[in-house]
């Protein structure tokens, strides 16, 4: 249905705020339907994990872009980012939905460019709309990064965008099943790179 719907791309010229907010909106719109049909999500029904959502909602004005959710399956991990992109919206933060493991492209540039039609031609940082600003931040909600196609390739493309944009202007929020630390080695981060994950406490860690 998506395919037969699809317009002319965008040129980063006409690819305004106004046509993002409003892109957003509908591609929210599907995921929630389909995570409904599937049962992953109850409508109004909801436990609240109020010490990760108060951390995701205070990274909001930091500088750091990217907050990296690990946990074991059947934790709530989707819920949460459904919540959090609701609470975004109240704060009339633009926020998007991207479930990993359904995403029709292999990268995840060509996924933002087929989900809000941008020129896959273009770079996806010649589209300022894109990015907000450190305290009103955009932000990229990725749920499931294990159940990518290329999911170590996802991984980097998300820090690669985090520095193609002004620091904390776009930001990701990613979850991750993993039941031991071992798992997230597939995921690595560069001592240069340490400043774009946002934690309450880094120090000592890898």
């Amino acid at each position: 249905m998506r395919e037969k719907q699809a317009e002319t791309p965008y040129a980063p010229e006409s690819f305004t705020k106004e046509v993002f907010v409003q892109k957003i909106k509908e591609e929210n719109k599907l995921v929630l339907d389909v995570l409904s049909e599937e049962k992953k999500i109850l409508p109004g029904i909801y436990v609240h994990r109020d010490d990760i959502e108060i951390t995701l909602r205070e990274g909001v004005g930091a500088r750091a872009s990217v907050f990296f959710l690990a946990a074991e399956a059947g934790s709530g991990k989707t819920n949460l980012l459904v919540e959090m992109q609701r609470q975004y919206a109240e704060w009339n933060l633009s926020s998007l939905i991207i479930r990993a493991g359904r995403m029709e492209k292999t990268s995840l540039k060509a996924q933002l460019a087929w989900m809000l039609n941008l020129d896959p031609e273009q770079e996806i940082k010649n589209y300022s709309a894109l990015a907000g600003t450190q305290a009103e931040p955009v932000l990229l909600l990725i749920d499931g990064l294990n159940e990518a196609f290329h999911p170590e390739q996802i991984w980097q493309e998300v820090l690669e965008l985090s520095r193609s944009f002004e620091p904390g202007s776009l930001k990701f929020v990613l979850t991750c099943r993993a039941g031991s630390s071992a798992e997230l080695n597939h995921f690595p981060l560069g001592q240069k790179e340490s400043n774009l994950l946002y934690g309450e406490n880094k120090e000592g860690k890898e």
